[in-house]
């Protein structure tokens, strides 16, 4: 690379040396900038990974083969994994990177998004809703800057995701880095395949239920479960019985669908004899069926009044015994839940392309999108962690009835659906 380059980092140790203006048209500013970016963007919450990694590979590519040049690039990347995220030299070079790397990174968001399921990498799933949690309320001037990176990436992942990994080229970093992050940041242990099994609190709500540690993890899980679906029930009873209009059809067709959902898991691991273990500890009833579960949590209702379902959901004291730790039954909960289902549904919609096992898909997409746009970003990255498992799983049988069966039938993703649209 050029020797202004290497002039400019020869005097970097520890901290980044002082630097009276960035100028953004001047290569070696650039350079700095993205090395900067690239080692303590995240670090200091300026941007996510995509954003770093496009810094990451532009100060690469400027780089090129020299290794002092290389090694320049690294001292940088090293000194922005360290310096105080407050320095003021460094918050320069941050804004100017994240300004330049911007067009990149959404056009590659938006192009991820255009992909369906990827034969060469699973994890497409994930960088599509981390991309579709990205490029919501995304503004057309973003999207036509960022047309040209769009077009490229697209193209590249049309051609590679029908063959292997190795084909997909500089769309392969860019899967494992975003799928690595979200699985280290968001997801936690949630795979697929503990999904299956573990239920709603690990894999739907992303986070580990609790309760007293003597309990088998059946038992944790069934018994949030159950709590989880009287919760809703309580949510959407109050709100039809009483008339609040609290909640959307949309909300209430996702509500409806998790609950039973709930219902279902906690029977089948919070039965009579799994309770027997957690009998002297607290006082969860163990129901007979999933339909007495939802009517306990609707009885409920009769004593609640509609403001109850816009109190913000009750936090669990620190003091609270760990015998009834836990998800809270209340409308307030319930309905923090079912908007939590809505905003994951709504996102799984948004990051799909096609899919012949919804009827009204296209109808379905478009109120997804609508909705999506008004969800608070923290709510937004939530979802996109607690859909990886169920995209997955649907890119995996490429989203047709016949292979996804008649339990899909019974998601929030189909509830919503059979709406056509009428989401208000």
């Amino acid at each position: 690379m050029r020797k202004f380059i290497i002039a400019v980092i020869a005097a970097l140790s520890v901290a980044l040396p002082a630097h009276a203006q960035l100028d953004p048209n001047k290569p070696e500013d650039q350079f700095r900038a993205y090395s900067a970016l690239a080692g303590g963007g995240v670090r200091c919450k300026i941007t996510d990974e995509l954003d770093t990694d496009v810094a990451h590979q532009f100060a690469d590519q400027m780089a090129g083969a020299d290794e002092k040049n290389k090694a320049a690039l690294n001292q940088i990347y090293a000194a922005a994994k360290s310096v105080d995220c407050a320095d003021p030299q460094l918050s320069e070079l941050f804004k100017l990177a994240a300004k330049l790397v911007a067009p990149t990174a959404d056009g590659w968001a938006l192009a991820f998004v255009d992909q369906r399921a990827c034969k060469a990498s699973e994890r497409m799933a994930t960088v599509r809703l981390y991309s579709a949690y990205r490029v919501a309320g995304m503004s057309e001037a973003r999207k036509t800057a960022g047309a040209s990176a769009r077009k490229d990436m697209r193209d590249l992942l049309k051609v590679g995701c029908e063959k292997t990994s190795d084909d997909l080229g500089i769309a392969y970093l860019e899967v494992n880095s975003i799928g690595a992050w979200n699985y280290k940041n968001q997801n936690g242990s949630c795979l697929s395949g503990w999904a299956k099994w573990a239920g709603p609190f690990d894999c739907v709500y992303g986070k580990p239920p609790p309760g007293p540690k003597a309990y088998k993890d059946e038992v944790r899980f069934g018994r949030q479960s159950l709590r989880a679906a009287k919760a809703k029930a309580v949510a959407l009873e109050l709100n039809t019985s009483k008339s609040c209009a609290a909640l959307t059809a949309a909300e209430r067709a996702a509500g409806e669908a998790q609950m039973k959902a709930d219902a279902a898991l906690g029977i089948a691991k919070y039965n009579k004899k799994t309770k027997t273990l957690a009998a002297k500890l607290d006082g969860d009833t163990a129901y007979a069926t999933a339909d007495a579960a939802v009517l306990a949590g609707r009885a409920a209702a009769k004593t609640a009044a509609c403001d109850d379902l816009a109190k913000p959901a009750p936090a669990a004291s620190p003091d609270e015994p760990e015998a009834t730790q836990g998800e809270a039954v209340s409308p307030a909960s319930g309905a923090a839940r079912i908007r939590e289902t809505l905003d994951r549904t709504a996102l799984m919609a948004v990051s799909m392309q096609a899919c012949e096992a919804l009827p009204n898909f296209a109808a379905t997409k478009k109120s997804a999108e609508a909705y999506i746009a008004t969800v608070p970003q923290p709510r937004r990255l939530a979802a996109q962690a607690e859909a990886e498992p169920f995209l997955t799983e649907l890119d995996r049988k490429g989203c047709k009835a016949d292979a996804l069966g008649a339990a899909f039938k019974a998601t929030p993703l189909y509830a919503v659906d059979a709406l056509n649209g009428a989401w208000k």
